[in-house]
């Protein structure tokens, strides 16, 4: 009987152990669960909330469109007698410079007044009655003036040297050399290459370039 009560005592706490195996693992599950379907909930709470912020019809369009910031340019003329007295401003004129012109051709009446008059002075500027540029008209009714500076075209090369030696230069570094006869030496617009050196050994040659 003993032995067979021990038996039976076994195989009971191995239905127990079965039992609470599985009690844990469903609980696990149920836990895991549990927090997926919460977590899944706050994301479609997050994305509802997210939606509901966004306009029904798209992203807002401005309500208005503001053009682009234009050169504006004011003009005024004044005339000298041969006293050289000068008049006060004429009536100011305003040019708004909206296909990029780089020069513009101004034109006045004669001065009404008695005096005789010797020259005509234009004045511009980007503010009214600030003016900036000054040029001189002669006896002139009209003057062309220039907006935009021209481009600059002209290359101007400086060749100097860290001691007094006399420079020399060449087309190839093979030579001929040729002596300048200065230490200083100013090129405009050079065609071809050209080389430098000094004649003193160990004198270093300095080249700047700049455009005129």
């Amino acid at each position: 009987m003993l032995h067979q009560a021990s038996r039976f005592e076994k195989i009971c706490w191995l239905i127990v152990l079965i039992s609470l195996a599985i009690f844990l693992v469903f609980k696990c599950g149920g836990a895991q669960r549990r927090a997926t379907v919460t977590q899944g909930a706050g994301a479609q709470a997050l994305i509802a909330k997210t939606v509901a912020s966004m306009p029904a019809s798209g992203p807002t369009l401005p309500r208005a469109v503001i053009p682009p910031g234009t050169n504006r340019y004011y003009f005024a003329a004044t005339a000298m007698d041969n006293a050289g007295s000068e008049s006060d401003y004429s009536t100011e004129v305003m040019f708004t410079n909206t296909a990029r012109t780089s020069a513009l051709t101004l034109a006045w009446d004669k001065s009404p007044g008695t005096n005789v008059i010797t020259n005509y002075n234009v004045f511009w500027g980007r503010a009214s009655r600030t003016y900036t540029n000054k040029q001189a008209c002669g006896l002139s009714l009209t003057k062309t003036v220039q907006l935009v500076p021209p481009p600059l075209t002209n290359s101007v090369v400086t060749v100097t040297t860290t001691g007094a030696t006399n420079l020399v230069w060449a087309s190839s570094l093979k030579g001929p050399w040729t002596k300048l006869g200065v230490t200083n030496w100013t090129g405009t617009n050079i065609a071809g290459p050209r080389f430098f050196r000094a004649m003193k050994a160990g004198s270093k040659v300095l080249i700047a370039g700049r455009l005129l």
